[in-house]
């Protein structure tokens, strides 16, 4: 989706709505760029949305970009769905993207804001009930002062303007404002509530590429007035699920994503369970802060899922169990009963996650898979790295566009949405089981198998072989 914590993306959106066209080679060999040439207004959304999507092909020579001819593609091209795919649908799945052309947005100086102990305070040593009392605090006030600002006097915009890409949350820590709005924030703290232990403080400066400069003279590697290189490459994920060697638990590395209705509509439940789950180590408290605009800024054709457009933000939650009592209040599964909708929305934040991402199980949303279970197990019972990142629906359509642009499957690594299983086949499945189980179901009310697929199936059963089950539907006969 191209996460900005620190550069204004709960002003404008996310990267993806950012782009205003695209240049790529398509699986073909086939060079073409294209992007929007239609829009029109609608009320909810903060940009125009996209009604026509044009395209060319290159007929010039590729090799001496003086020479490129763009021409009408004599070819048939689904830009319509390029356009929709290539923002957020997961690269490495449709080409190879070699220019992209960004709106930009001008900034203003921006605000270092720290929320922390006053100097010589040592909140560790604090009783537990006042600790306790402090940490509720500030989780509440991060919580409105992000996503219901107007509750504490805040206005949207300065709301808005401010943000933190895993630096700051429900305890405090880093936060990056724009448009002045860290002198709101610290003045909203010390309204909301008066104390002498924990503070916001605010350092100004010219702007985040400044400070990774500044930060970049710290490493004698960094050419002198070049940024820092941070985070560094990796070859192994920074995100990923591990096992706790003395325990063997599983610990979820990965991000949870908080959704934006569970915290406006029930914030003082989720605020106590941010605050319990800290206190009992098993969640990070920083949060990658979403919401502000993001969920009005796309063109009407972003494959960005609904989990993530309208996610709050996204936090360390190690524990599955604590996943579970989260999501449990997100689906309104409160009771502990296992919980199935329509259609899967999605939970995972696609680039900051591994291979070993306990997605959830397919009988029950709220809780995830053992990433120790054997492929077949997994393959049976969870639902697919791809459907946890992108939803049901969303995946359906990203794979519909990708065997028509990618036919012969050239880009199929193992995230991609070419490498998920057919979900439109397996819903016409699904629906055709659903609709013979109907069937046999009135045949023989009194039949109670563990399968309906297994009565009737051709095969005699001899644990259905009876009067109740027509003799397995009428196999044993």
């Amino acid at each position: 989706g191209g996460l900005s914590g620190n550069n204004g993306m709960r002003l404008y959106g996310l990267g993806v709505d950012q782009v205003l066209h695209v240049e790529m080679v398509l699986p073909s060999g086939m060079h073409v760029r294209f992007g929007p040439t239609e829009w029109r207004k609608k009320a909810n959304k903060m940009y125009a949305v996209t009604t026509h999507v044009k395209g060319y092909c290159n007929q010039g020579d590729l090799s001496d970009e003086d020479l490129w001819d763009w021409q009408e593609c004599s070819q048939d091209i689904d830009f319509y769905g390029l356009w929709f795919a290539v923002r957020g649908g997961g690269g490495g799945s449709y080409g190879v993207i070699t220019s992209i052309y960004y709106q930009l947005h001008d900034y203003t100086p921006l605000d270092m804001v720290y929320a922390l102990p006053f100097p010589g305070v040592d909140v560790g040593s604090l009783p537990v009930e006042k600790l306790l009392e402090l940490l509720k605090k500030v989780a509440e006030f991060m919580l409105r002062f992000f996503f219901l600002p107007e509750s504490i006097g805040v206005t949207e915009l300065a709301s808005n303007s401010c943000s933190s890409p895993d630096s700051g949350g429900t305890i405090g820590g880093l936060f990056q404002c724009f448009n002045g709005a860290g002198s709101i924030m610290k003045g909203a703290w010390e309204r909301f509530y008066p104390n002498d232990l924990l503070g916001v403080f605010v350092n100004t400066i010219p702007s985040w590429g400044h400070h990774m400069v500044s930060e970049g003279t710290k490493n004698s590697n960094v050419p002198e007035g070049r940024a820092a290189d941070s985070p560094r490459p990796m070859i192994y994920p920074s995100f990923r699920t591990f096992f706790n060697p003395s325990t063997q638990e599983v610990m979820t590395g990965e991000y949870m994503v908080f959704p934006m209705d569970a915290i406006v509509n029930k914030l003082d439940k989720v605020c106590d369970m941010l605050v319990q789950c800290y206190s009992e180590g098993k969640c990070t408290g920083m949060m990658y802060i979403l919401g502000g605009k993001i969920p009005s800024a796309d063109d009407g054709m972003s494959p960005l899922p609904p989990h993530r457009r309208y996610g709050a933000f996204n936090m360390g939650v190690y524990s599955p169990a604590w996943r579970t009592k989260f999501k449990q209040v997100f689906y309104g599964a409160e009771d502990g009963k296992p919980f199935v909708g329509d259609s899967f929305p999605g939970e995972l934040c696609h680039n900051h996650a591994s291979a070993t991402f306990p997605t959830a199980l397919k009988d029950d949303w709220t809780k995830g898979c053992d990433p120790r279970w054997p492929e077949e197990e997994r393959k049976e019972r969870c639902l697919s790295y791809q459907e946890a990142a992108w939803g049901t629906d969303v995946l359906i359509k990203l794979q519909g566009i990708h065997a028509a642009v990618d036919p012969d499957n050239l880009f199929n690594c193992w995230d991609c949405v070419g490498n998920a299983p057919d979900l439109k086949k397996e819903k016409k499945d699904k629906k055709k089981k659903d609709k013979k189980k109907k069937k046999m179901m009135k045949k023989y009310p009194n039949c109670n198998p563990d399968d309906w697929t297994m009565v009737g199936d051709g095969y005699c059963d001899s644990v259905y072989n009876n009067t109740e089950c027509g003799f397995d539907g009428g196999d044993c006969m």
